[in-house]
């Protein structure tokens, strides 16, 4: 049986391809392809990658994870690594007879394995079932990756302001592209390494799901097409979204959902997709760009020589320079229509099990961190308030 390993990364098409594979299970497999979800509650398989950190003693590097795993020490991670495995095996076991390739998605793979040695524990793991592994990932252009990206932070409970988050991703060097490739170059060889470019003229057709499948040799006729999966938050809600996280963390200590966040996420992501992008300034932009050069260049020398420029170059479509990441007074104006979304009924009440829980819950220290978020005043937050816009509006003016 050949085997084809999906290794991410995040926001590069990920959720769009773990979704292709999951609505055509049944159909795949009767084109003897294996796609089998070792957990049916997510899409990302993170099982086998964790696995292999497993086997070197290495605690899962993602605190949302461990979570949302109920994972805290190294002995946890280990069992849940044990079990995972011999649910693999008997996946194999039992399809083995009739299926000749098994495929993969998990865009935590490249995100967990940083090192040769960590690729290496995870290529052994495979090749005890199958003779050569080959792994494909995708790349896409910083710009828009780190933009995608802060927004997925944010979705995920994230409080981070867009300018520190920018400045700290480019210091790291976060989405080097070399560097990331690099670990897997050395471990499995550029043979067995698929790298592929998330851009229009880069794409088979033009399409990523037929491009994954000219990866992995599959035929696409006839299969189903996902939806637009994972779309980013428009520039104010994510401005929206991260100052609520500060006061409802998604995730409570012990994994679990805060009942007080519910829905708001989903209403922000619906009703407000068609507003402004997040955008980056032509400065931050070309900081950017520049930053990851020397990085892209050995990439393109690598796999993609025929091109002469390792992404395309795309037109600047800001057509303020001095753009900034959000409007302080249209954040406002959805903060408001959430207030009111909820007072009508438009956002789903708690049931009273989760009442109940939200009620005693200090939401102020509810955070990842356990202590309680420094915050400014109101006033200081949202000096909008003062405008004159709002001065009839403003409760805190009343007597």
């Amino acid at each position: 049986m050949r085997a084809v390993f999906h290794i991410g990364r995040p926001k590069v098409g990920s959720t769009s391809i773990q979704s292709f594979l999951y609505a055509n299970t049944n159909a795949l497999s009767r084109m003897g392809v294996l796609y089998d979800r070792l957990d049916p509650n997510y899409s990302s398989q993170w099982e086998l990658p964790i696995a292999a950190l497993s086997a070197s003693g290495i605690h899962i590097p993602d605190p949302h994870i461990s979570r949302l795993l109920q994972i805290e020490k190294l002995t946890e991670q280990e069992r849940y690594a044990e079990q995972m495995v011999r649910r693999f095996e008997a996946s194999l076991a039992k399809n083995k007879a009739d299926k000749d390739l098994y495929v993969a998605s998990s865009e935590h793979a490249a995100h967990y394995l940083r090192t040769p040695s960590d690729v290496t524990r995870f290529d052994k793991l495979l090749r005890q079932y199958f003779d050569a592994p080959d792994y494909v990932v995708y790349i896409r252009d910083q710009v828009s990756l780190t933009l995608s990206a802060y927004s997925e932070m944010i979705k995920r409970g994230g409080t981070t302001a867009f300018p520190e988050y920018l400045n700290k991703s480019l210091r790291q060097k976060r989405f080097d592209h070399a560097r990331v490739l690099a670990p897997w170059i050395e471990a499995v060889g550029p043979e067995r390494l698929k790298v592929r470019l998330l851009e229009r003229d880069g794409l088979v057709g033009g399409d990523l799901i037929d491009d994954f499948c000219d990866s992995a040799g599959i035929d696409p006729t006839g299969l189903e097409r996902p939806t637009n999966e994972n779309p980013s938050l428009s520039r104010d809600a994510a401005e929206v979204m991260r100052v609520l996280n500060g006061y409802l963390p998604s995730l409570l200590e012990n994994g679990r959902r805060n009942p007080l966040a519910r829905g708001l996420l989903d209403r922000l992501m619906t009703h407000y997709a068609n507003e402004p992008p997040l955008q980056m300034s032509v400065g931050r932009r070309t900081r950017t760009q520049t930053v990851y050069a020397e990085g892209n260049e050995s990439v393109r020398a690598m796999f993609f020589a025929e091109r002469t420029s390792l992404f395309t170059p795309k037109k600047d479509s800001l057509t303020n320079p001095q753009v900034t990441n959000f409007d302080p007074e249209a954040t406002l104006q959805i903060a408001l229509s959430m207030l009111i979304a909820t007072r009508q009924g438009k956002i789903a009440p708690l049931s009273a099990r989760e009442l109940r829980r939200a009620i005693s819950l200090d939401p102020l220290t509810a955070t990842p961190s356990g202590t309680s978020p420094q915050r400014a005043t109101l006033y200081d937050r949202w000096p909008v308030l003062r405008s004159p816009r709002f001065q009839q509006l403003n409760p805190f003016k009343r007597g």
